[in-house]
């Protein structure tokens, strides 16, 4: 009857029932004496872990475990400091510990893969730099005496913790303390420990980090330079202060209250370069003690050498918001002496609080020489860039640096509608300091004077030539400190509203039957002068203008205050205009004060009028036929109508 079920079954089922009944066999044997004397393996795999770490332990109780592997899960485990062994260092709730198939058979107890939950330790970094964690020789206490774990008596596999969370505490640098919580590790290694992955996801003083990463020995062993990696770090708002051992080189800043988002992918697969990706968000820095600056969103590509001490950027790209958006490349070198070389491109940028970011930096590399200088070189290529309140449509600039003293072999900027070249230096130490030479060419003027005043002044293309310093740390100061000397030239241009010169003069009757251009503005064909700016003054030292019937000659002064003393003689068309030379004169303040016409010239001219004396107007014999017919009646006109300047209504006036 049971030779006939047996005979049942096929050729396939009967090969996997033999298996199955000889594997359950071998589990039954290799089990067996597991089972049988319980308490004898028990106690050789404590006897086994005591061994195996170098530390007092207190264990709460302990079972042996079968399935999935053997092994043993301890309770309640305490681990005690190893400088006073009445404290506890570290604490589980369970630990399970697997053990190979061999030690069931050899009964030679080696740990495999281990399991920790429900635990904490307590690191402490002592004042001298030492800490707790770490056992020394008591014949020489500046070395440790044994490792953590005898590798002899474990072969790890992997290794898990799951709801543990770590204490650190500096007792040196009290900033630096730290609670990290462990939601879940996961490791898992090769048998020789020369490759694993390690997962961690957990926090960090309350702020989310995620860590994925595949870990081999290289070439170099015994050396972290040997390590061959992949891995992705998360952080979500970290406090960017844990970092601050890398924030050396802004020794101003204050990182304090600084939180850094973003995601970092690290590799390395030769002895030498780390290849490193970031796309991250730092929030909440600032200059010590000043106000915190915007987010500064950062997305980079780099290599770090470590053997070379350079960093390799094949791309930047920045979004400071408000502030400025762009892209680059370039070479950062920290050895004995620093260097940075970059090309950038932005999309616009304003300069204030990027020259507020420098401050932050320092130039002075940690192990570098004391005489030791950070050199850099920059090409920028910029649109839309503020500074000191003017807007340049675009600037292509070539700078090389000392430190912090910086110098401008090119520049070239497109603004008002033309175009700015210049060389010069600047410097920012502690007052920055700046000094160009300028040439300037087909600026619309209007657009110039559109910057300082809503007020229309002046029409036509500008160019010219100066040389201008300056300092300060603020624009008051820039302005206070300004100097500068040069000459411009106006060509095809309108003189309007205030500046019109010739409105004075145009009110007065029948005058303006004789001067050709009359109107609400003044056309020329150019208006030049040499000028020079200090202590908040412009300078104007010889002005010329020339235009359709007329010629204009002046020079005077005009504050930053808008305080203005400025005299010119027109020289007008007609019969009469062509010898006649009036006097037109700006003082006080502007807009509020009108131009007028010299009163001393027109009491002569009222006068010479009147009595008939020959050249009191123009000279010669023709002064007098002129003064008793046509110059008696528009001189009547031109006192009327200086007088009536300072007698309308301001409505009247304009």
């Amino acid at each position: 009857m049971e030779k006939n079920y047996f005979r049942k079954f096929s050729k396939r089922k009967k090969i996997v029932l033999i298996i199955s009944a000889v594997f359950a066999c071998s589990l039954i044997l290799l089990y067996s004496p597991f089972l049988l004397n319980e308490e004898l393996y028990k106690d050789l795999i404590l006897r086994t872990i005591r061994e195996s770490i170098d530390y007092k332990l207190k264990l709460g109780s302990s079972k042996l475990k079968i399935f999935p592997f053997p092994g043993i899960s301890l309770m309640n485990l305490e681990v005690y400091d190893p400088h006073n062994e009445s404290e506890i260092m570290a604490s589980a709730g369970q630990v399970d510990i697997s053990i190979s198939w061999t030690s069931i058979i050899l009964k030679k107890i080696r740990l495999s893969d281990i399991s920790v939950q429900d635990g904490h330790i307590k690191i402490i970094r002592n004042k001298e730099g030492k800490f707790n964690i770490v056992k020394t020789d008591p014949g020489n206490k500046s070395s440790p005496s044994s490792d953590l774990f005898r590798s002899n008596s474990i072969a790890i596999g992997s290794v898990s913790f799951y709801n543990f969370t770590v204490d650190y505490r500096d007792l040196k640098d009290r900033s630096r303390n730290r609670n990290v919580y462990i939601l879940r590790i996961d490791s898992d290694f090769s048998g020789d420990l020369r490759s694993g992955n390690i997962n961690f996801y957990g926090k960090v003083d309350d702020e989310k980090v995620e860590v994925y990463a595949k870990v081999a020995r290289g070439k170099s062993e015994g050396s972290y330079l040997g390590l061959i990696f992949n891995a992705k770090v998360i952080l979500d708002n970290l406090s960017a202060s844990l970092l601050k051992d890398y924030f050396y080189i802004f020794p101003n800043a204050n990182f304090s209250e600084s939180k850094l988002k973003g995601t970092f992918f690290l590799s390395k697969e030769t002895d030498d370069g780390i290849r490193i990706k970031v796309e991250s968000i730092l929030s909440k820095f600032a200059f010590r003690g000043g106000n915190f600056f915007p987010p500064l969103s950062l997305n980079s590509e780099f290599e770090y050498y470590v053997n070379q001490d350079k960093i390799s950027f094949s791309q930047f790209s920045v979004d400071w918001t408000g502030i400025a958006r762009g892209r680059g490349k370039g070479i950062l070198g920290f050895g004995n002496e620093g260097y940075f070389n970059t090309s950038i491109t932005s999309d616009f940028v304003t300069v204030d609080p990027v020259l507020s970011l420098i401050k932050l930096f320092t130039f002075r590399i940690p192990g570098s020489k004391p005489s030791g200088k950070f050199r850099s070189n920059y090409s920028l290529n910029l649109r839309n860039v503020q500074y000191l309140g003017f807007k340049f449509n675009h600037c292509n600039l070539e700078m090389q640096a000392v430190d912090t003293d910086f110098h401008v072999s090119k520049a070239s900027m497109k603004i008002f509608d033309g175009e700015i070249l210049a060389t010069g230096d600047m410097s920012f130490r502690d007052i920055p300091f700046y000094r160009f030479d300028v040439a300037a060419s087909s600026l619309h003027a209007d657009k110039i004077i559109g910057h300082y005043s809503e007020e229309k002044y002046i029409t036509g293309l500008l160019e010219g030539a100066a040389q201008i310093s300056t300092k300060g740390k603020n624009t008051q100061e820039l302005f206070r400190h300004l100097y500068s000397s040069g000459n411009f030239l106006i060509y095809n241009g309108e003189l309007l509203g205030y500046a019109n010169i010739l409105k004075p003069i145009a009110l007065f009757g029948k005058l303006g039957n004789i001067l050709g251009p009359k109107g609400k503005s003044t056309g020329f064909q150019y208006l030049k002068s040499e000028f020079r700016v200090k202590n908040e003054e412009v300078n104007f030292k010889k002005i010329k203008m020339n235009g359709v019937g007329i010629d204009i000659e002046g020079r005077g002064t005009i504050g930053f205050n808008k305080e203005i003393d400025m005299r010119f003689t027109v020289g007008l068309g007609g019969l009469l205009g062509k010898a006649i030379k009036i006097p037109v004169i700006y003082y006080g303040i502007m807009p509020e004060n009108l131009a007028y016409i010299d009163p001393i010239w027109i009491g002569s001219v009222y006068a010479g009028a009147i009595l008939g004396l020959p050249g009191t107007i123009v000279g010669g014999p023709f002064g007098g036929a002129a003064a008793g017919s046509v110059a008696s009646e528009y001189v009547r006109d031109f006192w009327d109508g200086f007088t009536g300047l300072f007698t309308t209504k301001k409505s009247d006036k304009e």
